[in-house]
């Protein structure tokens, strides 16, 4: 009777610590690309708080913003809510990624976390985006982008 109470105790703590939620990881995908900013295609990089979309790279495609005059934030264009949905791909609007499926809203400025959007309106994500190493060539103009 000991053991069972025992097996039955440690059930419960382990019932008590899964967390119930919709949300699942960004599925792994390896990157490894270079990206020469004098390219037409990322020329609005040039600009400190700019971003461009970039299909068929990461999962659902990335997202590169320039956050600073020699530093570039990298993320999965994937939604952290719901990132197996087809539609939880993120547009670009200002500075914010907003998922087209859910509306939650992501800072392409503070490291992907989640805010608020114009309205104050919170989405139903609350993981960060993911993100990718961006490692920044000055004298090549070229941004590494790589996991």
């Amino acid at each position: 009777m000991s053991s069972f109470r025992l097996f039955f105790a440690i059930v419960l703590i382990l019932i008590g610590f899964s967390k119930c939620t919709n949300e699942n990881t960004v599925p792994e995908s390896y990157i490894n690309v270079v990206i020469q900013l004098s390219d037409p295609n990322y020329i609005s990089l040039n600009s400190i708080g700019n971003s461009v979309y970039v299909p068929g790279l990461g999962f659902k495609g990335i997202i590169i913003v320039r956050t600073k005059m020699d530093e570039f934030s990298v993320y999965d264009a994937s939604c952290t809510y719901n990132p197996n949905n087809s539609n939880s791909v993120l547009k670009i609007e200002g500075m914010n990624g907003v998922c087209q499926e859910c509306g939650s809203t992501f800072s392409l400025l503070m490291s992907g976390y989640v805010v608020k959007d114009s309205e104050g309106n919170e989405g139903p994500a609350t993981m960060p985006l993911k993100m990718y190493a961006a490692n920044f060539n000055k004298s090549a103009n070229t941004l590494y982008i790589h996991n």
